[in-house]
């Protein structure tokens, strides 16, 4: 018998790799607010995710549903409560939103709509990690410097922080965070 059967088919167990994977990233969210300023900690969070995909890149790829072979939806496994997503994944996610919260609470940015900057922030870490596990930055010395958190300071920017602010907030994130990530194999 399977290993597989145990989850009621190959479905099943792909969905409960993935749910385990966003287990894991919320984790890894959690552990990065660390600070008193929320830029910082948004900028570590994504740094960290980054980090997390770099260590786990089959299994990032299986929860974002890219793999060809495990087709991985974050609608599988969906509750009354949060239409269309696992339970997994929407825990991982209010991480996330309720990070995005901290900033338009703490007045870094005006009264946006938390969801909608988690939404931004997420496609935009998302986008730079796939193009990096897929090989698109072997050019790039630095990709989280020179591509992630710039693009990252845009964002937060665009939303209507403080240009300086945004930027040494990000700094102190990125130099934190650089020794660990020049220790993961390319």
């Amino acid at each position: 018998m399977g290993v597989y059967t145990y989850f009621g088919g190959v479905p099943e167990l792909l969905q409960a790799a993935a749910d385990e994977g966003f287990k894991r990233l919320a984790t890894v969210f959690e552990r990065s607010l660390t600070t008193s300023n929320p830029v910082t900690d948004l900028c570590a969070m994504v740094l960290a995710c980054r980090t997390f995909a770099r260590r786990n890149p089959h299994l990032y790829d299986l929860m974002f549903g890219l793999s060809i072979d495990g087709r991985y939806s974050s609608s599988h496994g969906s509750s009354a409560m949060t239409p269309g997503q696992s339970v997994a994944f929407r825990a991982t996610y209010t991480v996330l939103v309720d990070a995005c919260t901290r900033l338009v609470d703490s007045g870094f940015v005006p009264k946006v709509d938390p969801v909608l900057i988690a939404l931004q922030l997420w496609s935009a870490a998302h986008g730079f990690i796939m193009l990096e596990l897929s090989g698109y930055f072997a050019d790039v010395i630095d990709p989280p410097a020179e591509i992630l958190v710039p693009m990252c300071n845009h964002v937060v920017i665009g939303i209507g922080a403080n240009p300086e602010t945004v930027t040494s907030a990000t700094a102190a994130a990125l130099s934190s965070l650089q020794a660990e990530l020049n220790t993961i194999p390319t």
